[in-house]
């Protein structure tokens, strides 16, 4: 119940702050898939696999559209400050192979749970495809934030991890102080959106 509180909050807020269809998100996700490595303070990873996208505006996320990504991966380096997604969107019209999203990441933590599982959430500034921008009904030109990234692991013995659950949250940069408000609730808000989903399709 809180957690569906606070998300409307975070919608209230947005839609108060921004015009009609001011946030639209995209969201990557996939299963397990890939690894990383972390060496000292830092953080790597590679073939972690993306298998779909959700596209929807936050501050009417009931109507979403769907896309699936075909030999999706999502690759970062902590050292670097790079992240990318490779893959296609056949629904898009967008081949294998291209690079869908690259970004800079800005700061990115890490926590330890039980059984070793690890989570690091990294966020930064992306640009995504023209091409996907286009598709969806966006300018080509918008710029694009990356404010919620998550990825799990189990440790696969020293520093090695093998990587699960991969979730990226992708809106346009807003204005002042509306950065970390919107960073808050989007991962919450793409999760929601992915269990409605599933309940329509059960």
């Amino acid at each position: 119940m809180f957690r569906r509180l606070s998300i409307i909050t975070v919608l209230g807020l947005m839609a108060a702050a921004t015009p009609a269809m001011a946030a639209p998100v995209f969201d990557f996700s996939g299963g397990a898939g890939g690894t990383f490595t972390q060496n000292g303070s830092n953080f790597s990873g590679s073939g972690i696999s993306i298998s779909s996208l959700l596209f929807f505006d936050s501050t009417n996320p009931s109507a979403f559209t769907t896309l699936s990504i075909q030999s999706g991966t999502l690759s970062f380096n902590t050292a670097t400050g790079t992240l990318s997604i490779v893959g296609g969107v056949s629904g898009a019209g967008i081949a294998a192979g291209t690079t869908l999203l690259s970004g800079t990441i800005g700061s990115f933590s890490s926590s330890v749970g039980g059984s070793g599982l690890l989570t690091l959430t990294l966020n930064g500034n992306d640009t995504l495809n023209a091409a996907l921008i286009a598709a969806l009904g966006l300018p080509a030109t918008a710029q694009f934030a990356n404010f919620g990234f998550t990825l799990h692991g189990i440790n696969t013995g020293g520093s090695n991890f093998a990587a699960f659950s991969p979730d990226l949250g992708s809106t346009p940069i807003p204005e002042s102080g509306t950065l970390l408000l919107l960073g808050a609730g989007m991962i919450g808000i793409g999760a929601t959106v992915r269990r409605r989903l599933r309940r329509s399709v059960a």
